[in-house]
């Protein structure tokens, strides 16, 4: 469990964009004058609602298995891939406020960082389990 900081540090920071893209999203609805709790009427709002809940639905994966990830193997490769996420979400979320169907590649950051994250984890419990 060396160095686990490096992750811990890396779900404060994906926390903190979160917390951004809340503020964002908040902005968005006076803005677009949506009032809740509707979740449609202007397109920018509608974007950022949905940059916002799919980042939600990408952290209930990332912040477990960043934190597990980073147990079993080197913190410093959990860090690589946290710094994808990070950038992965950026990038989803630059790219859907401009045209949500090039949303791709920072959808695609962060699913592969998720995806190691996971059998990652999954791999070195199996692999402590069996010495």
């Amino acid at each position: 469990m060396e160095n686990i900081e490096y992750a811990v540090i890396l779900v404060a920071i994906a926390l903190i964009q979160y917390l951004v893209f809340v503020g964002m999203t908040g902005a968005a609805r006076v803005k677009g004058k949506v009032e809740a709790p509707a979740v449609s009427g202007n397109e920018h709002f509608e974007r950022m609602y949905r940059v916002q809940m799919n980042t939600l639905e990408q952290l209930v994966i990332f912040v477990p298995s960043i934190l597990i990830f980073a147990y079993y193997w080197p913190a410093q490769w959990a860090a690589v891939l946290g710094i994808a996420f990070i950038i992965g979400r950026l990038l989803y979320c630059l790219s859907y406020l401009k045209n949500p169907s090039s949303r791709g590649p920072g959808f695609a950051m962060t699913f592969f960082s998720n995806a190691v994250l996971v059998l990652g984890s999954l791999a070195g419990a199996i692999w402590a389990m069996t010495g």
